[in-house]
């Protein structure tokens, strides 16, 4: 009898394993297509700005002074929490009250280029990179009042 029980448990345990590592792989999968997804589809995003954005500062039309938008540039950057693994843990706060704070269109420009390109991306790849679309949604919704279709 005893030697029955200790068979059945020992086979359970063998099937609670195997579940485990099913479990493990799966959720490790997951994570490798989220992250390809993300890189590539970072790296195709278009930006109609990226042209527009040296020209388009207008020195009297800026709200801020230059090493705000590079104080904001590189809130941005930690808020896009680069070092987080694939992407979780940005804080979405200070990315919209960064946007939100912007006045005018030369504000979206001299941020953009404060920003520059960190991590092989600019400012927009960033955003799209890290953000999910409803959120992007919001940052969309701060940029049109100033003007900018985004």
């Amino acid at each position: 009898m005893k030697a029955e029980t200790v068979s059945k448990i020992f086979s359970n345990d063998v099937l609670i394993k195997k579940v485990i590592l099913y479990v493990i792989g799966i959720v490790v999968v997951f994570i490798v297509l989220r992250y390809l997804y993300k890189k590539v589809g970072s790296l195709l995003v278009t930006d109609p700005t990226l042209e527009l954005s040296q020209d388009n500062v207008i020195e009297e039309d800026l709200t801020y002074s230059n090493l705000e938008y590079i104080a904001m540039s590189e809130s941005l950057y930690n808020a896009f929490d680069v070092s987080a693994f694939f992407g979780w843990g940005t804080n979405e706060d200070v990315i919209y009250r960064i946007f939100a704070g912007l006045k005018t269109e030369s504000d979206y420009y001299a941020l953009y280029n404060a920003y520059g390109i960190r991590d092989k991306r600019n400012l927009v790849q960033a955003l799209f990179f890290d953000l999910r679309e409803s959120e992007i949604e919001v940052v969309r919704n701060s940029l049109a009042q100033i003007n900018i279709t985004f």
